[in-house]
Protein backbone atom coordinates (compact mmCIF):
# COMPACT_ATOMS: atom_id res chain seq x y z
CA UNK A 1 0.00 0.00 0.00
CA UNK A 2 2.74 2.55 0.70
CA UNK A 3 5.95 1.13 -0.98
CA UNK A 4 6.96 -0.42 -4.65
CA UNK A 5 10.17 -1.53 -3.59
CA UNK A 6 12.26 -1.54 -0.14
CA UNK A 7 16.32 -0.78 -0.91
CA UNK A 8 18.73 -2.15 1.29
CA UNK A 9 20.95 -4.75 0.38
CA UNK A 10 22.43 -4.19 -2.94
CA UNK A 11 25.64 -4.02 -3.93
CA UNK A 12 26.96 -0.48 -4.46
CA UNK A 13 28.23 0.60 -1.00
CA UNK A 14 27.69 4.12 -2.24
CA UNK A 15 24.77 5.36 -0.91
CA UNK A 16 24.29 8.61 -3.39
CA UNK A 17 24.57 5.60 -6.07
CA UNK A 18 21.80 3.85 -4.36
CA UNK A 19 19.65 6.29 -4.53
CA UNK A 20 20.44 7.44 -8.12
CA UNK A 21 19.36 3.92 -8.91
CA UNK A 22 16.03 4.33 -6.69
CA UNK A 23 15.52 6.92 -8.83
CA UNK A 24 15.80 6.05 -11.90
CA UNK A 25 14.23 2.91 -11.21
CA UNK A 26 10.79 4.36 -10.33
CA UNK A 27 11.23 7.20 -12.53
CA UNK A 28 10.57 9.58 -9.50
CA UNK A 29 12.12 12.75 -8.77
CA UNK A 30 13.70 13.71 -5.41
CA UNK A 31 11.10 15.84 -4.71
CA UNK A 32 8.61 13.18 -4.94
CA UNK A 33 10.87 11.11 -2.91
CA UNK A 34 10.57 10.24 0.71
CA UNK A 35 13.39 8.51 2.84
CA UNK A 36 12.66 7.29 6.29
CA UNK A 37 16.29 6.72 8.25
CA UNK A 38 18.05 5.97 11.67
CA UNK A 39 21.58 6.98 10.72
CA UNK A 40 22.98 10.81 10.38
CA UNK A 41 25.10 9.22 7.27
CA UNK A 42 22.06 8.46 5.34
CA UNK A 43 20.09 11.61 5.63
CA UNK A 44 23.67 13.50 4.55
CA UNK A 45 23.77 11.21 1.70
CA UNK A 46 19.99 11.58 0.90
CA UNK A 47 20.37 15.25 0.83
CA UNK A 48 23.10 15.63 -1.66
CA UNK A 49 20.49 15.01 -4.16
CA UNK A 50 17.86 16.95 -2.30
CA UNK A 51 16.29 13.95 -1.07
CA UNK A 52 13.80 14.68 2.39
CA UNK A 53 14.39 12.32 5.21
CA UNK A 54 11.97 11.15 8.36
CA UNK A 55 13.84 9.94 11.08
CA UNK A 56 13.12 6.94 13.12
CA UNK A 57 14.60 7.67 16.38
CA UNK A 58 14.21 4.35 17.28
CA UNK A 59 16.82 2.06 15.51
CA UNK A 60 20.51 2.44 14.87
CA UNK A 61 21.18 6.50 16.01
CA UNK A 62 18.94 7.67 18.54
CA UNK A 63 17.66 11.25 18.42
CA UNK A 64 20.51 12.54 19.72
CA UNK A 65 22.77 12.22 16.85
CA UNK A 66 20.37 14.75 14.95
CA UNK A 67 20.47 17.64 17.31
CA UNK A 68 21.50 20.07 14.61
CA UNK A 69 20.02 18.72 11.55
CA UNK A 70 16.52 19.43 12.46
CA UNK A 71 15.48 21.54 9.90
CA UNK A 72 17.36 19.46 7.68
CA UNK A 73 14.51 17.09 7.77
CA UNK A 74 10.64 16.39 7.47
CA UNK A 75 10.77 14.89 11.01
CA UNK A 76 10.52 12.41 13.24
CA UNK A 77 8.93 9.63 14.14
CA UNK A 78 9.48 7.90 17.95
CA UNK A 79 7.50 4.91 16.68
CA UNK A 80 6.58 3.30 13.19
CA UNK A 81 2.95 4.88 13.35
CA UNK A 82 4.65 8.33 13.85
CA UNK A 83 5.91 7.70 10.25
CA UNK A 84 2.28 8.58 8.40
CA UNK A 85 2.21 12.12 10.03
CA UNK A 86 4.45 12.66 7.13
CA UNK A 87 3.41 10.37 4.10
CA UNK A 88 -0.46 11.32 4.51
Amino acid sequence: KYFDKIYGKEPSKAKVEKFKKILADHEVTADETIQITDTVGDMKDAGKLAINSIIVTYGYQDREFFNGYEDSVLGFADNPGQILNYVN
